[in-house]
């Protein structure tokens, strides 16, 4: 009986233990890639910067390089991200967006703790900032394929 529950409690233990692996800055990264036909790319880089400015508090500090020509986006923001037992610091980004014809890449990377100024390194604190750029990612896209620029108003 007692090796039975000194088995289960280690079980329990390296269960919990498993979500602290450590990952690597270069591995630390969100890409997602889609399509929203029909729209050039001068139609999704106007829809994206739109974007920036309902998402975030203050477009012009988050954007950090705005090219039309190029197509590209960047902009550093904050995530809050979930340390576990009800817990959330809030955390540095960078998102990239490059946009071509009917196509757009979203890619966020560069986790850096706010308070802490260290890169994410528990698995399961990745998990969570993964999953805020995954939902972010899925809203900007929702809003392209929504959108409809006009000047006919």
């Amino acid at each position: 009986m007692k090796n039975t529950v000194l088995g289960l409690m280690m079980v329990v233990f390296l269960a919990g233990c498993a979500q602290f692996v450590s990952i690597p800055e270069s591995e630390q990264k969100t890409e997602r890639v889609f399509a929203v036909h029909g729209k050039t790319k001068l139609q999704l880089f106007q829809s994206t910067k739109q974007w920036f400015a309902t998402t975030f508090h203050s477009s012009s500090s988050v954007i950090q390089l705005s090219d039309g020509e190029a197509g590209v986006i960047v902009g550093r923001a904050i995530a809050d991200v979930d340390m576990g037992m009800g817990m959330t610091s809030p955390c540095y980004y960078t998102v990239r967006i490059d946009i071509k014809d009917g196509k757009i890449r979203f890619t966020a990377n560069s986790y850096k703790w706010v308070e802490y100024g260290g890169s994410i390194t528990v698995q399961s604190q990745f998990d969570s900032m993964q999953q805020n750029m995954n939902d972010l990612s899925v809203r900007l896209e929702k809003q392209l394929k929504t959108t409809a620029l006009s000047s006919d108003w």
